[in-house]
């Protein structure tokens, strides 16, 4: 069984190459007017006024083109300059290529929000978005891909790089304006297809990305600070890797998960085809942290969930629920670490476990080199689950033997942990 860190690679992705022929157009809040042409000698000044004064030419629903001979088409790009860009809602934005809209080098452009309802090709890079920036200050979501609407479905369209936030200081929040002013960050709507959340930071929120849409790609994402879930993962075929979920506020009566699935449309219908891989999830850094809460792990309880695989998380709760899958069918949780260091130090009762039971009619299951502190407690093995190569680790063991400093996460296998290191079966595993 090979060790696991909880430390995600680095956060760094490329900005593919501008399409063949495309513009580039400016935008600078401090130096640009409403009457430039978009030069960088001559920028605009907002976003909000790049759309709102029709300077993007995209299609309708219907297929129409919406601002017919305007300066920005499919393909191009949009580079956004230090200072306040206003908001960015769009409403039947359909692009034939992709338009970018993204930070100019070394520049820190701030939004209020995006909000797109019926919309396709769209980029978003290395922005700064948060509610809190705008000059009257009104909660709301900051970036909303929305399909659920007369307007049309959100379809391929990828937000990374940026910054996400409610507000940036939270320290001295009540219970109750942790419930007022902590909103939701990335909204990944329902009934949309192929939309991407990468590499984006995100604080102070109530609900980190919600993955709505079929087919999404959620990875490399630091969530810090939520009082909600840090994700929700709700229709087929997502991919969710590499993110770090860390934090949870108990301020009101939801039962928080690291990240929960089910499916959005209609809860308790089948979801198929989900990739959890590589993801942390913490409980809690500080001790000290105010309105501490008991965070679940890994939460899919409204299956069936079909054709599922979770491997190489690392999930440090204080709670029962590590790793819990209700109504399995051909799923594999393999290559996992589960552990509450409170619970290991006898300061906490909660004993985080995998828990699986299975879809009747199902193909089987399979539980395969993981380490945990215990199996639900309705658990059991059968013909529609496999289980082997799993080790508990009891309080009587010397964690400090196994990881390298799990009193501060690091989950690194030492030299010393000699029943864990390559001691799992390579048949299935990662």
């Amino acid at each position: 069984m090979k060790g696991l860190r909880w430390l995600v690679p680095g956060m760094i992705m490329a900005v593919a190459a501008s399409a063949v022929g495309a513009a580039t157009f400016y935008v600078d809040p401090v130096n640009g007017t409403p009457a430039g042409d978009g030069s960088a000698a001559d920028p605009w000044r907002t976003i909000q006024e790049v759309w709102t004064t029709g300077r993007i030419e995209t299609r309708a629903l219907n297929g129409s083109v919406k601002n017919p001979g305007a300066p920005v088409k499919a393909g191009d790009t949009i580079l956004l300059l230090s200072g306040y860009h206003g908001e960015l809602v769009c409403n039947q934005a359909f692009n034939d290529d992709v338009i970018t809209v993204q930070a100019a080098e070394g520049h820190t452009p701030e939004l209020r929000r995006i909000s797109l309802s019926g919309a396709s090709r769209w980029a978003f890079r290395g922005l700064t978005i948060s509610y809190s920036l705008a000059p009257t200050v009104n909660p709301t979501s900051m970036v909303t891909f929305n399909s659920r609407s007369s307007n049309g479905q959100c379809s391929d369209i990828s937000i990374e790089d940026c910054f996400i936030y409610s507000q940036l200081d939270s320290s001295a929040w009540t219970a109750q304006q942790w419930i007022d002013l902590a909103t939701s960050a990335i909204d990944l709507g329902h009934a949309g297809l192929r939309l991407t959340a990468r590499n984006n930071r995100i604080l102070n929120v109530a609900w980190g990305i919600n993955v709505g849409a079929e087919d999404c790609l959620v990875e490399y994402n630091e969530i810090t600070n939520f009082r909600g879930d840090g994700m929700r993962v709700m229709m087929h075929g997502a991919v969710v890797q590499y993110n770090v979920i860390k934090n949870c506020y108990k301020v009101d009566g939801n039962h928080d998960d690291g990240i929960q699935g089910y499916y959005s449309l209609d809860p308790g219908q089948t979801v198929y085809d989900l990739t959890l891989r590589g993801n942390v999830i913490i409980n809690q850094e500080d001790p000290d942290q105010p309105h501490p809460g008991t965070l679940q792990g890994i939460g899919f309880f409204d299956g069936p969930f079909i054709n599922c695989v979770f491997e190489n998380n690392v999930i440090m709760v204080d709670h029962w629920h590590g790793i819990t899958v209700y109504r399995a069918g051909n799923c594999r949780i393999v290559n996992n670490t589960i552990f509450n260091k409170d619970y290991h130090d006898a300061k906490s009762g909660f004993h985080p476990w995998i828990g699986l039971t299975p879809d009747g009619g199902s193909p089987p299951n399979i539980i395969r080199n993981n380490i945990m502190q215990a199996w639900d407690t309705a658990f059991s093995t059968g013909t529609k689950v496999i289980e082997d190569h799993n080790v508990i680790i009891n309080r009587n063991v010397q964690a400090d033997l196994w990881f390298a400093d799990y009193h501060n996460f690091d989950m690194r296998p030492v030299s010393t942990a000699t029943v864990i290191i390559d001691t799992g079966s390579a048949n299935g595993a990662p």
